[in-house]
């Protein structure tokens, strides 16, 4: 069991709609009007820590960069 926070949900939701970290991190960005490095930065450890815990399994499609 897990839980997230709201833009974690965002972040799981667009994942699951297949943008790779990149989008996600400028949707974030605009979206809560806070500064594209701390997203993408912050974004990729999310994905990270999903995938380090086995809860994410990132494939070709989804690009971790």
């Amino acid at each position: 069991m897990f839980s997230v926070n709201g833009v974690g949900a965002k972040i799981l939701e667009f994942l699951a709609k297949g943008w790779d970290e990149a989008r996600i991190a400028e949707e974030i960005s605009q979206a809560y009007a806070v500064s594209i490095d701390v997203v993408r930065s912050d974004v990729h450890e999310f994905v990270e820590t999903l995938c380090k815990h086995e809860i994410l399994r990132v494939n070709d499609s989804v690009d971790s960069r």
